[in-house]
């Protein structure tokens, strides 16, 4: 199998890097950045990892809040170096989340959910192969057309 991932990888070195994604079917650093953050906060928020919630994710505690119930409360920064830590750099995508994401039982669930969700609004977050044709001859077939 190797073989032919260094011949797909080879084909596609000389494309920008849009394109190479497109082609491979590979999600942006950018998308796998946020999807790993929003993976850390459901551990985080659900026990998973035995870190102090309270300081670095607090829950806003106002009950005029649509959405889900572990809403993150937004902070204020005063320093550029705060305004991209972990705790803020997050609250607006898992604002953001549904309900039915949020709430998944176990990693595996919300991770799935959470793919699904983003795939819906149009963030490529996870490769999908077609069963019948192998990645180089779809590679050639596109490179032909």
């Amino acid at each position: 199998m190797q073989p032919i991932n260094a011949v797909i990888v080879t084909l596609v070195c000389f494309f920008p890097y849009e394109e190479r994604l497109q082609k491979l079917k590979l999600p942006s650093l950018v998308n796998r950045r946020e999807r790993g953050d929003m993976i850390q906060v459901w551990k985080i928020l659900t026990g998973k990892d035995r870190i102090n919630q309270e300081n670095l994710l607090p829950l806003s505690h106002s009950t005029r809040t649509r959405g889900h119930v572990l809403k993150l409360g937004k902070q204020r920064a005063r320093l550029n170096v705060r305004k991209h830590s972990f705790g803020l750099r997050v609250a607006n995508n898992w604002n953001s989340l549904p309900d039915w994401v949020v709430c998944a039982k176990d990693i595996n669930e919300f991770k799935n959910k959470l793919d699904r969700c983003w795939i819906e609004r149009q963030y490529a977050t996870r490769t999908t192969h077609a069963t019948n044709s192998s990645p180089l001859r779809r590679l050639e077939r596109e490179s032909q057309a």
